[in-house]
């Protein structure tokens, strides 16, 4: 199991209760989409996942969430960037004064080294061959 989630609960400010009994898994190789209407938690299911309940004063308060069958739900954002965890958030914009490769730089800070980074490019460009080509280009 690549991803998995069980009986997650999370709440904000200690007050508000925005999921409550969430449980999926996610096979490797596999496409899930995460549908629901206006306020349903959507966006709260991905911020669990990713670490990043906690910059808005959530947490998750019962259940649990495993990548690669360890436990993350009480990991920091960074360290799962690391382990190949990441959500890219819809909106937000590119560094338009930056080249392609220079974009693709800035997410790879919380990598500690060189070969680290170059080993990062070279799989984004394997999932996106295009972007090689491009990588000089300035982006905006």
């Amino acid at each position: 199991m690549l991803l998995e989630l069980n009986n997650v609960e999370v709440v904000y400010s200690d007050v508000i209760l925005v999921l409550k009994g969430v449980s999926l898994q996610v096979d490797s190789g596999q496409i899930v989409a995460l549908l629901g209407a206006n306020g349903a938690g959507k966006t709260t299911t991905l911020k669990a996942i990713s670490g990043l309940l906690r910059s808005e004063d959530g947490r998750i308060t019962s259940g649990g969430i495993q990548f690669q069958g360890a436990t993350i739900h009480t990991e920091e954002p960074q360290n799962l960037v690391r382990k190949g965890l990441v959500q890219v958030v819809e909106g937000r914009k590119i560094l338009p004064h930056m080249t392609v490769e220079q974009n693709l730089l800035v997410g790879s800070k919380v990598l500690k080294s060189r070969a680290e980074r170059q080993q990062m490019l070279e799989k984004v460009y394997g999932y996106f061959p295009k972007l090689v080509n491009m990588r000089t280009r300035v982006s905006g």
